[in-house]
């Protein structure tokens, strides 16, 4: 038996400042005749929430600037 199934997915995605939301809650699936044959598309539901986030590393880190007494170096800390 070879089978061939390609799914087509509808789906929302929204860029917000800290990550991307997809969602969607329609696929189809077509390929081989067995696909059409036995209906599958009338017999599964279909649901994705995903969110992808990241770290963006091009960003500083926090510094801050001690006091030191007259005489002193001048130290700055970083976390």
């Amino acid at each position: 038996l070879s089978l061939k199934v390609q799914p087509v997915v509808e789906a929302e995605v929204r860029l917000e400042s800290d990550r991307v939301v997809i969602t969607s809650q329609k696929c189809t699936l077509s390929g081989s005749p067995f696909i059409e044959k036995v209906k599958l598309n009338e017999r599964f539901d279909f649901k994705i929430d995903c969110e992808l986030t990241w770290v963006d590393s091009s960003v500083s880190s926090p510094t801050i600037t001690t006091e030191q007494e007259e005489g002193e170096d001048q130290g700055l800390s970083s976390f």
